[in-house]
């Protein structure tokens, strides 16, 4: 319990880190966005809920507290959604659409393995995730190894929205310790492609 703890705690912080980063990649952009700069703060109110949503889970909190949370973190999705449209990051590719049914149809485990309401959380958390990903994708100029590296966090995401049911958080052996290491591997990848795009930028606007 206390190894999952400290990891989920540690991914939860790198999160946090890569919200920054994304805010920052299109504070940079928002004078190319004439007319339409509010839209840069829907990735900071996503980000707020994402961290919401982590506080919540590394601690107990009363039932009315947890559905609440549940309720902010599965409309963040939807807010960003809005957001990158305004902005014209957010094109619902084929990947992206069958990415994003996949991440929300793996709800349909919730009843079968655990706590219903912080599994909603967790899909809450991975569509924004997603969402900020294939954000980054959108952008037209990018290093061929941070697109791929944002492909793979991508696909790693919708892996782990599966398979994160079947987590032994009280042992974190064999299986558990591969399945977190699979989302520890989505958030590296995403935070380091999100510090690679901002580093672009910086030096070429």
């Amino acid at each position: 319990m206390i190894e999952y703890q400290i990891i989920m705690t540690l991914n939860g912080a790198l999160t946090v880190l890569g919200i920054a980063y994304v805010t920052l990649i299109f504070n940079k952009l928002k004078s190319y966005t004439s007319g339409k700069r509010h839209a840069v703060f829907g990735p900071l109110f996503g980000g707020i809920l994402i961290s919401i949503g982590f506080l919540c889970i590394m601690r107990p909190t009363s039932e009315l507290e947890k559905n609440v949370i549940t309720l902010l973190l599965l409309a963040g999705p939807g807010v960003m959604l809005y957001s990158f449209s305004t902005l014209g990051l957010l094109v619902p590719t084929k990947r992206f659409v069958a990415q994003f049914l996949l991440i929300l149809s793996s709800i349909s485990l919730v009843s079968r393995f655990s706590d219903t309401t912080a599994q909603l959380i967790y899909t809450g958390v991975l569509l924004t995730l997603l969402i900020m990903v294939h954000s980054l994708l959108m952008l037209r100029v990018l290093p061929p190894f941070l697109r791929y590296s944002l492909l793979i966090s991508s696909w790693l995401f919708v892996a782990y929205s599966w398979v994160r049911y079947f987590i032994n958080r009280t042992s974190l052996e064999g299986m558990s310790f591969l399945i977190v290491l699979l989302y520890s591997s989505a958030v590296i990848l995403w935070v380091y492609s999100a510090m690679g795009i901002y580093d672009y930028l910086r030096r070429w606007l």
